[in-house]
């Protein structure tokens, strides 16, 4: 229940206007919920804030999976420090939180799809099928030119993903996602929910 969770600290930032890890907490409420507005206010607060603590949860947030939904904005890159997505190598993106992208795949038999990138070109993933309800694991090899990624399974199976801005996925202004050359198919961080 992230928006009782988001009132409660909410609540505690009313009771105690100084407690950074309520304000922290709320920022990362808001970013599950893809309420840049709310974590981009409680960034500037804990930015200004004196006590030493705001400092350390501001650098936790660069790897914390709870802003791994909002972490290709460039609005929340820039509160959370971090340089814009134009200026990140693709593959320092791309194992961003344990590597772990997931999205939908919009082909035939309409599922999911969850990969999950690994240093040194190692790649593995699984599709779901709609239809079926299955999943089916695969694993591969990954390489990066531009922003383009390109997945090899076997010898000639290739599947290019390429980083753009792809608000019309995930309903937030300036995100970006990996969408497939055919476009059937995009992930964003994060790995998949099977609930």
């Amino acid at each position: 229940d992230y928006e009782g969770a988001q009132k409660l600290f909410e609540k505690a930032i009313a009771e105690d206007p100084a407690f950074v890890k309520a304000h922290y907490n709320r920022a990362s409420m808001a970013a599950i919920q893809q309420d840049l507005d709310v974590m981009i206010e409680e960034f500037v607060w804990l930015k200004g804030a004196t006590d030493p603590d705001a400092e350390r949860v501001l650098a936790k947030a660069k790897t914390d999976a709870d802003f791994m939904g909002v972490s290709l904005v460039d609005d929340a890159r820039t509160v959370m420090r971090l340089p814009l997505v134009k200026d990140t190598p693709l593959d320092q993106i791309l194992l961003a939180y344990g590597g772990w992208w997931s999205g939908v795949d919009e082909g035939m038999m309409q599922g999911w799809l969850e990969i999950q990138f690994a240093p040194k070109g190692k790649v593995k993933g699984r599709d779901h099928s709609g239809e079926s309800g299955e999943w089916y694991p695969w694993s591969g090899t990954w390489k990066v030119k531009d922003k383009t990624v390109t997945i090899t399974l076997g010898k000639k199976n290739k599947i290019a993903y390429k980083l753009v801005e792809c608000a019309d996925t995930s309903g937030v202004k300036g995100a970006h996602c990996l969408k497939r050359e055919d476009e059937g198919a995009w992930v964003t961080p994060g790995k998949h929910s099977d609930e």
